[in-house]
């Protein structure tokens, strides 16, 4: 069952790039490798597991740019594009192999991001990654600011 979850959440995490979504199933792994697999508290891996692409995303709503959640838009700042438009590219130039290359070159550059923003101060005024390391969610916040662009239910 922990696999099935595990799997979840690497299908989901870090959607996001300045068109539309960004996230690729192995950025999802490269998070779970990074910070679930090592994290001491059984309870943040249980965490992190069950909000899955919420780590990134704001709960609820269409995984897009538009509702990433402070660490989200972190992370997104720093990994160039659209990823899957980058592979489609890659396939199209070079083909499978191109495909792969661009996939790597993907995850050395979220595993890189992974490193800048936990250093990053959050909201809630602590990093990035002092908030995973105690076990937290990355974001302290898990909607965003009320800035007018929201959907907002009609009041009764």
């Amino acid at each position: 069952m922990k696999r099935i979850l595990l799997a979840s959440l690497a299908a989901g995490i870090l959607a996001a790039s300045a068109t539309n979504a960004f996230g690729l199933t192995e950025f999802k792994k490269e998070f779970k490798t990074k910070y679930l697999d090592t994290h001491k508290d059984d309870a943040y891996t249980k965490l992190a597991t069950k909000e899955s692409c919420n780590v990134c995303h704001i709960k609820k709503k269409p995984k897009k740019v538009a509702n990433l959640n402070e660490y989200g838009k972190q992370l997104a700042k720093l990994v160039e594009g659209d990823a899957n438009q980058r592979i489609k590219d890659a396939r199209k130039k070079d083909g499978t192999e191109g495909a792969n290359a661009e996939k790597a070159k993907l995850v050395q550059e979220v595993q890189k991001a992974f490193d800048e923003v936990a250093k990053m101060k959050s909201e809630a005024g602590d990093t990035f990654g002092d908030r995973i390391k105690n076990g937290l969610l990355p974001s302290s916040t898990d909607t965003p600011k009320d800035d007018g662009k929201e959907d907002k239910a009609p009041e009764a």
